[in-house]
């Protein structure tokens, strides 16, 4: 799973690629719908910002994005039981 908000971080784009290889299942979150970590992953998980993101605080975001990642991630080891 990555996480970027414009979509274009490097190490996000690559890390999926790689995880897809070798056939891990990839989610991207992230705040557009055609960038290079949606076109990358296997799903995308969109989120939105009434404002332009980021912004001065706009790390206040973060926590509930991780934890987002992480609430999906158990969802898909107990479908996967």
């Amino acid at each position: 799973m990555g996480i970027s908000s414009r979509g274009h971080t490097v190490e996000t784009k690559d890390f999926l690629a790689i995880a897809r290889e070798t056939g891990a299942y990839t989610i991207a979150i992230t705040t557009r719908v055609d960038c290079p970590i949606a076109r990358t992953a296997d799903e995308v998980v969109l989120f939105t910002s009434a404002e332009a993101w980021p912004q001065a605080g706009s790390a206040m975001h973060v926590p509930p994005l991780v934890l987002l990642s992480e609430y999906l991630c158990q969802c898909l080891q107990m479908a996967e039981v």
